[in-house]
């Protein structure tokens, strides 16, 4: 894709509900500019016309090339904090691994960059699936 390409897919998901189709690697991917709260959207990624539950696995193929990792601790930082200000044996008997994180997937991308850097470096052949609308 050209940067012209990749303006205009920027452009046309800055409106709600807006949708740009691409082709990436013999997967057709919509993204869709939604809102997730009342104040704040996300771009949802589907593939193929699906959103499966399955893709949110770390295994997963489709998983890997179109959502975003996130990590999250288990114990929220003041509870870190407060383990940390523990010695070493009492950290150790209340809370082994108070400094674990799990790993899951998401659908959404809340940045525009970060989707976009994500797609790129995961794909080879990318491009822009223009409708009747579109110039």
């Amino acid at each position: 894709m050209t940067p012209d390409d990749w303006t205009y897919v920027e452009t046309r998901l800055r409106s709600l509900y807006s949708s740009v189709d691409l082709m990436c690697d013999g997967y057709r991917v919509t993204l869709t500019l939604r809102q997730v709260t009342p104040f704040k959207n996300a771009i949802t990624v589907w593939v193929n016309g699906w959103l499966r539950g399955s893709w949110m696995s770390l295994e997963s193929e489709e998983g890997r090339r179109f959502y975003p990792t996130h990590y999250r601790h288990y114990y929220r930082k003041a509870a870190r904090d407060s383990l940390k200000k523990m010695s070493k044996r009492s950290r150790e008997l209340l809370a082994p691994d108070y400094d674990k994180k799990y790993t899951y997937k998401q659908p959404m991308w809340g940045s525009f960059k970060l989707m976009k850097k994500h797609i790129i470096e995961n794909n080879e052949k990318i491009e822009l699936v223009r409708g009747d609308d579109t110039p």
